[in-house]
């Protein structure tokens, strides 16, 4: 073989190429074009609707786990009411939860020396638009807890959830809670909302609200108390970041029982750290049921206040990814989708089609790990994967059709 026949090699492989491309014919590239306009709105839509997340969260975690770097608690810890406390002792399983033992629980962690104490529990008033007087048996305890918040707060940030509801009309308002009006006497009290975003990867940030003010969430507002330049990678983002998650026994989870027995190797281990106080107890009886306040999560069923610590721990930690904007994923989506029709046109052989596209659905893959661990961005794969695979099956099901009506 001469040196001309190497020159010929390339130049006679794209033409093959094209010649292939060119068989296909009008009809089969129109199609591929009408299938990347449809799969590109029902890849949003998909998005939109949070299609299939339980399983897109155990692909989440598969990605995070490809860092060599793996995080670990920087400084937040958690205090887990319990069934001993909510079910058997003098909690009673009362709704809402008795706030005089809110107020003795943070007054004995105040003497630990914690860098923020923050209160995951419902404070809302009984009715939104705060008519309804309190009633006698709430307002002693209450009136408990909001001093132990005042006192406690002058010698460090205690944090307090923020009720905030959706209307159906669209948009955010904040609605009364039981500290609203009290005079906390220039103490470090801040607020921040609680609800959990739908799709539990995404740290949340402060809500803008109808009024043209903005909330901040829970977990911001902890760390704005803690180190506030932590914020300044998640400032300004015009959609949630996603944050690394930990598993509830990379946290030390503590009873408030030890935290109220005023236990010396409880009340070290707290000391300069961010407490979280939360439910742990179960729902139905003690021992029985699900965990109250536990949800969903790429590392399986956490109860919200280690869900709030995570969102912190990312923040603090710089373990957060921002999401590929829209433009990005859609050139993304009809790259893929072309290469899917590319594959049908050049391969004949099934066996060949298939390792391509696996190949394809590895490169998606691949992608969204390299693009987190080198770029700070993450995508999530899991929908332009599933447009793959289904342009690849109506290929095939075409072809076998266009065959049957050759054969005789």
């Amino acid at each position: 073989m001469g040196p001309h026949d190497e020159q010929r090699k390339p130049v006679t492989f794209f033409r093959w190429v094209f010649k292939r491309v060119r068989q296909k014919g009008a009809f089969y590239w129109g199609t591929v074009v009408a299938l990347i306009v449809i799969g590109v709105f029902v890849g949003r839509w998909l998005e939109k609707q949070e299609f299939a997340l339980e399983l897109r969260y155990k692909l989440f975690k598969m990605v995070q786990s490809a860092s060599p770097n793996k995080p670990f608690v920087q400084g937040t810890s958690v205090v887990l009411i319990g069934d001993e406390e909510y079910w058997k002792g003098d909690l009673a399983r009362r709704i809402p939860i008795k706030r005089d033992y809110l107020a003795a629980l943070l007054r004995r962690l105040d003497k630990a020396d914690p860098a923020v104490i923050a209160l995951d529990f419902d404070l809302r008033a009984q009715t939104p638009d705060g008519s309804y007087v309190m009633h006698p048996d709430y307002q002693d305890e209450t009136k408990q807890l909001l001093e132990a918040v005042r006192d406690v707060s002058k010698n460090r940030s205690v944090i307090l959830p923020k009720t905030m509801t959706r209307l159906k009309s669209g948009g955010y308002v904040t609605e009364p809670d039981i500290y609203d009006g009290f005079d906390f006497q220039g103490g470090k009290v801040r607020t921040g909302y609680i609800a959990l975003p739908f799709d539990i990867r995404k740290v949340p940030l402060s809500q803008k609200l109808r009024d043209g003010g903005r909330v901040e969430s829970f977990a911001e507002a902890i760390v704005r108390a803690r180190n506030e330049r932590a914020l300044d990678r998640v400032r300004d983002l015009e959609s949630l970041p996603y944050g690394d998650y930990l598993e509830h026994g990379a946290f030390d989870v503590f009873s408030p029982a030890d935290v109220l027995a005023n236990k010396p190797e409880v009340l070290d281990k707290l000391r300069h750290d961010i407490v979280i106080v939360g439910a742990g107890w179960s729902n139905r009886a003690y021992g029985r049921g699900g965990a109250a306040d536990s949800y969903f999560t790429p590392v399986g069923p956490l109860q919200g206040a280690l869900i709030h610590a995570n969102f912190v721990e990312a923040l603090l930690g710089n373990r957060t990814s921002r999401p590929f904007g829209e433009t990005a994923l859609k050139v993304i989506e009809v790259i893929a989708t072309l290469l899917v029709a590319v594959i049908f046109a050049l391969i004949s052989n099934p066996l060949g089609k298939f390792f391509s596209i696996v190949l394809l659905m590895a490169m998606l893959v691949l992608f969204s790990i390299f693009s987190r661990l080198n770029l700070g961005l993450f995508y999530d794969f899991f929908i332009p994967m599933l447009l793959v695979v289904v342009h690849a099956a109506y290929e095939q099901i075409r072809e076998w059709q266009t065959h049957a009506h050759r054969v005789p």
